[in-house]
């Protein structure tokens, strides 16, 4: 399910919001604003996930900046668009660059 920051009230003030997802593709409208985490289906007993989350979160609210990398993808997404690639295969080649880097 692709989600949508800008339905909120104060959407001109995204950058105090975060999405997180499993999938890139549901935040694809702020990815500067997505912090994907890694998949869990209720079965691994070993699930760190939410507690990276948290470490991530509180990095955040102590100032640090953990959206860059999603900032610099959101940024090579645009310029992709701007010369003149569909939005498809812009999303295509940036999954490809930074995909690894957005991962966990």
């Amino acid at each position: 399910m692709l989600k949508d920051l800008t339905i909120f009230q104060d959407s001109a003030n995204l950058e105090n919001s975060i999405i997180v997802d499993n999938s890139m593709y549901c935040y694809a409208k702020q990815l500067s604003n997505g912090i994907k985490l890694k998949s869990w289906y209720g079965v691994e007993s070993d699930d760190e996930e939410l507690r990276k989350l948290q470490e991530e979160i509180e990095k955040w609210h102590n100032g640090v900046d953990i959206l860059k990398p999603q900032k610099l993808l959101s940024s090579e997404l645009l310029r992709c668009v701007s010369e003149g690639m569909s939005k498809i295969e812009s999303f295509k080649k940036v999954v490809q660059l930074f995909g690894s880097k957005l991962q966990n």
